[in-house]
């Protein structure tokens, strides 16, 4: 069995959506308004229980819910009730210290609008279609960052590129 999420849900503290990703054919999340309902409830119930900055849990319906809070920021990692806990709380703390790197360790609202883009990628790297694809927060930021595959392959190709414009340059310049 893979490891796998429900949704990853980044509200603001009054319960404002930043950024979600639900995945799978969840009756609770089949549509915009469901899924605006279950935010609520997702924001509802952790307000009562926030008072930390540590990861917390909680039943939410039939889920496994993660969440952890920080200034006007609220991270929720979403699982079956029966998904393997400690691998969701290993994803919870890569997403965290991943959105600590992207923003500088300003977690606010408004630092994660301003790299809502990075934020997305960040979240694209972590999971697959909902199945857990990497906890290690070095290798999510460099791989959210672009930093390891596409473009180093893509250096020769512009090194090429350019060899052959200077090439084809001083052709054309010493036959004029």
């Amino acid at each position: 069995m893979h490891n796998q999420v429900a949704a990853i849900v980044v509200l603001d503290s009054d319960g404002g959506r930043i950024a979600v990703k639900y995945f799978g054919e969840h009756d609770d999340f089949k549509d915009f308004a469901a899924q605006q309902k279950f935010e609520k409830q997702l924001s509802e119930k952790s307000n009562r229980l926030t008072g930390r900055n540590d990861v917390e849990i909680m039943m939410v319906g039939e889920y496994l819910a993660l969440f952890r809070s920080s200034n006007d920021v609220v991270v929720y990692l979403v699982g079956e009730g029966d998904e393997n806990e400690l691998m969701l709380l290993e994803l919870m703390n890569a997403i965290y210290q991943c959105i600590c790197t992207i923003t500088g360790n300003q977690v606010w609202r408004r630092s994660l609008l301003e790299h809502l883009d990075s934020l997305f990628l960040m979240l694209d790297e972590c999971t697959d279609g909902g199945i857990i694809f990497g906890t290690d927060p070095a290798i999510i930021t460099q791989r959210s960052n672009m930093l390891e595959g596409e473009p180093q392959e893509g250096q020769p190709f512009q090194a090429a590129l350019a060899s052959a414009r200077e090439h084809i340059s001083r052709q054309l310049f010493s036959q004029s």
